[in-house]
């Protein structure tokens, strides 16, 4: 099935069609209409909801563009070893960036996941505009999303402001059109982050499938919905949010580099153990740690 349609323009026919076969596979799969995985940018498979909320998701949020194996909707995850030739210009460029980043041993293998990482971080430190050479893509998006966040711009201010900039600078500029393609490029660095619906006393997360559809808090019966003014509540906007900022992608993406990697197993693989506290590894708390 061609999956191409997963980098098309959101408003065109092919994007739709593409997510019609995508949610028509997952019924012939199996799944029930109301719990959908949703493979939306925000949601990241974090979360199931009904066809038709999946379905708006995909076309407010986005789509996960490397989602080609749907594994969560039916397709049986099969891993293949990627075949290393010399004559595959991208994969020997891919390796000699990936030594560039860190002194890589001979036996060292990409996985396509590392390779479609390291492509990333490749171009996202092209220089932001033909001939810049203080500003990259990725440092000029930190630092105005650290301008949004200092100063509380909304979404769609900041849509403006990059459309500003990008008219300014000269022609083949780097600058994201709009903030959810800005947010992409973050969220495909393994910065991306989960919105959790908390209870506003602090009493319990709403993020179990018993907890999807409680508007109340089961424990202190506090309203999940935000008060307005009146007192009245605002359905669906919620009284408190946890953002949660997920470990393993951003540990994954430390291994993706070789010299890191060898950096964070070394207290298990070259440290010296002879029955002396030389490193906090020594310590009985660490390998009690390490044992469950």
């Amino acid at each position: 099935m061609d999956r191409s349609w997963l980098k098309a323009d959101r408003r065109t026919r092919e994007f739709e069609n593409g997510v019609d076969d995508l949610l028509m596979f997952a019924f012939e799969n199996g799944y029930n209409e109301d719990k959908i995985s949703c493979p939306c940018l925000k949601c990241a498979h974090s979360k199931s909801w009904k066809a038709r909320i999946v379905k708006n998701h995909l076309f407010q949020n986005g789509i996960d563009e490397t989602y080609t194996r749907w594994i969560w909707h039916g397709e049986p995850n099969i891993v293949e070893s990627p075949v290393l030739d010399e004559s595959d210009n991208s994969v020997s460029s891919n390796y000699q960036f990936c030594t560039r980043m860190g002194e890589a041993d001979d036996d060292d293998v990409l996985s396509s996941d590392s390779s479609d990482f390291i492509n990333h971080v490749k171009g996202e430190h092209e220089p932001l505009y033909p001939g810049c050479e203080n500003y990259t893509k990725m440092k000029a998006l930190v630092k105005l999303f650290n301008l949004k966040v200092k100063h509380g711009m909304s979404d769609s201010c900041f849509s403006d402001v990059l459309l500003l900039i990008g008219s300014l600078l000269p022609e083949g500029n780097n600058v994201p059109s709009s903030f959810n393609e800005a947010k992409k490029t973050l969220c495909a660095l393994g910065m991306g982050y989960d919105k959790i619906h908390a209870c506003p006393n602090n009493c319990l997360l709403y993020r179990g499938p018993q907890d999807e559809d409680e508007t109340t808090c089961r424990i202190c019966k506090a309203s999940g919905w935000k008060l307005n003014k009146k007192g009245e509540e605002q359905e669906r906007v919620p009284a408190k949010v946890l953002w949660y900022f997920p470990l393993i992608p951003r540990i994954r993406n430390l291994f993706n580099t070789p010299a890191i990697a060898k950096d964070m197993t070394w207290h298990e693989t070259e440290r010296q153990q002879d029955g002396e506290m030389r490193h906090p590894a020594d310590s009985q708390t660490w390998k009690d740690v390490d044992q469950k």
